[in-house]
């Protein structure tokens, strides 16, 4: 499992989400560090997965989130990524 991912959310307004996969074990607490971080509150939770909105307008949401991985499972850094945008 990658370290982070980037993809467009396919339903209602354009919604950009950057997401972290986290380890079970320290899920929680990577959950409370963002939220100090951010200095706002999650818009959405679930017992594994959580959002936070860092912009939105009209037209887009930007949104950071994380994403707990299966307990054993551990997220591994990639040497590059790509990222593709529809213009």
């Amino acid at each position: 499992t990658p370290l982070f991912a980037i993809r467009p959310v396919h339903y209602g307004k354009e919604i950009i989400r950057f997401t972290i996969y986290c380890r079970s074990e320290n899920f929680a607490d990577i959950l409370k560090l963002y939220e100090l971080i951010l200095k706002r509150p999650v818009c959405q939770k679930k017992p594994d997965f959580c959002v936070f909105p860092v912009y939105s307008n009209m037209e887009i949401d930007i949104q950071f989130s994380l994403k707990k991985l299966p307990k054993g499972q551990v997220p591994v850094p990639t040497e590059s990524a790509v990222l593709e945008f529809r213009v």
